[in-house]
């Protein structure tokens, strides 16, 4: 018997509201293994998982997105490409890293156009944006980034792809550059914090509405 099997959570019929607490709720009642495929099957189609797939890669972009303004947005020039050592990134930095993965990888990648990305130029340290176009530039990307997810369906989600000469799929690609977009935003956060010391403002806490997960 399969882990599903096992479970007492039931399918619910309707997919409005937030993408995950829609798809399932727990009921007292258990159904068998046969009801609990039946439902999977009717109220859980490849259509709405793939729906449920973008709805929550756009999320954790837009959230990555909010939470990198919201740290360079309390940085002055310097803070902002600050590093506690020669050999480690700043705020600057990663989010020219990030735009660039991003852009290779959600975006060329997936369209299969041309990639002009030239990766260690995101870490030439003489190249200091200001914050504006840092931003910009980080924003158009996660924007342009967000309406190729949007077009996407489960026949091209399994289509090959070859991105860095690795091969993947469209679906494997994004399941590699979202989670790199958020460890990086995460550093972000955290050499912000590491200058600002008390002074940080916090982007969420406990008693904010939870209409989201936090980042």
């Amino acid at each position: 018997m399969s882990l599903w099997e096992k479970s007492t959570v039931k399918p619910v019929e309707c997919l409005s509201g937030p993408p995950i607490n829609a798809l399932f709720h727990h009921k007292q009642q258990t159904l068998n293994p046969a009801e609990r495929r039946t439902c999977l099957l009717k109220y859980c189609p490849m259509k709405n998982a793939v729906k449920l797939f973008q709805d929550n890669i756009v999320q954790l972009l837009s959230a990555s997105e909010a939470r990198i303004s919201h740290c360079v947005k309390q940085l002055n020039h310097d803070q902002l490409w600050w590093t506690p050592s020669p050999n480690q990134n700043s705020v600057g930095t990663l989010i020219r890293h990030i735009n660039g993965n991003l852009r290779q990888w959600a975006i060329a990648g997936i369209l299969q156009t041309k990639d002009e990305r030239i990766r260690d130029n995101e870490f030439d340290p003489r190249s200091q944006l200001d914050a504006t176009h840092l931003l910009s530039s980080i924003q158009q990307t996660i924007s342009e980034a967000i309406n190729v997810i949007q077009q996407l369906d489960e026949t091209r989600l399994c289509e090959s792809r070859h991105i860095q000469q690795f091969p993947t799929t469209v679906m494997g690609a994004l399941l590699h550059t979202v989670p790199h977009c958020i460890g990086h935003t995460h550093q972000i956060v955290q050499l912000t914090r590491m200058q600002l010391t008390n002074d940080y403002q916090f982007h969420w806490s406990p008693n904010d509405p939870r209409t989201s997960i936090p980042l």
